[in-house]
């Protein structure tokens, strides 16, 4: 409009690639000052800066997605670390989805995973230690067994401790109670005391537990040897003729590889 108000009438317009705004005159072919109208005047004019279709980039390392974007032309491209079970460094989202038509003048932000904080684990079962490690995604989990006081299938001790940061690669080892180690020792149970005078069935019962298999004795050797395993202290009932005779404990803590007992 300047230029017709002037009298010139020899006008081209050339659009030329610019980080202009779209339209904006970013180059004339003659200086100011004073030309003939009959001047052939050329206006280099923006066609706004280059515009491209934004690809996909979730799941990526941040460096590929960074090295796709500089090359369509996204040079403000910058991370922002996340807490995320996918594996560190991969992107997890995007400020401008895929498919989108954007200016490659605009900034773009990647949402890029640091890994996400281990849980507290001891002291919970193992089933909860599991529900809480699937919860975040995480499946490679081992159990190891160990003897403890613990009640069985408690949490004793995590590979990975508390609040370190982790990703869905990861390999979790638990610790896990399967009780009081178990030990083994002989009773030997003379029933001379209870002057048998044939043949009886002689049964060791631990208390509160289901019958156990019975062994005939003979009056003449009332002398009965049987191996038992336990921990801690536990209460047995002598049976005569599934009839308790006497009710003793047994220490299998006491470090004796064998216990005589009278009866009665």
């Amino acid at each position: 409009d300047i230029l017709n108000d002037l009298g010139f009438k020899n006008i081209i317009v050339e659009p030329v690639e610019s980080d202009a705004p779209k339209d904006q005159i970013v180059n004339q072919s003659e200086e100011a000052g004073m030309i003939d109208v009959n001047t052939v005047i050329i206006l280099e004019v923006s066609m706004g800066p280059k515009v491209e279709i934004m690809p996909e980039l979730t799941g990526k390392t941040f460096e590929e997605a960074k090295k796709i974007l500089n090359d369509l032309g996204f040079m403000d491209v910058e991370p922002e670390y996340v807490e995320s079970i996918k594996l560190k460094d991969t992107v997890v989202d995007q400020s401008v989805v895929k498919d989108t038509e954007v200016e490659v003048l605009t900034a773009i932000k990647l949402k890029v995973s640091k890994g996400c904080a281990m849980p507290e684990l001891t002291g919970k079962t193992l089933e909860e230690a599991k529900k809480i490690l699937n919860d975040l995604g995480i499946t490679n989990i081992k159990e190891e067994p160990v003897y403890s006081d613990q009640p069985i299938n408690t949490v004793l001790e995590q590979s990975i401790e508390k609040d370190t940061l982790i990703d869905e690669s990861a390999e979790i080892v638990l610790k896990v109670s399967c009780g009081p180690q178990s030990v083994k020792k002989t009773l030997i149970i003379d029933l001379s005391g209870l002057g048998l005078t044939e043949e009886c069935e002689f049964e060791l019962r631990e208390v509160g537990d289901m019958p156990a298999p019975s062994i005939p004795v003979n009056p003449e050797n009332p002398v009965v040897q049987i191996d038992v395993e336990g921990y801690d202290v536990v209460t047995y009932e002598i049976r005569i003729n599934d009839k308790v005779v006497k009710t003793v404990e047994v220490n299998f803590g006491d470090g004796q590889s064998t216990t005589e007992i009278k009866v009665p």
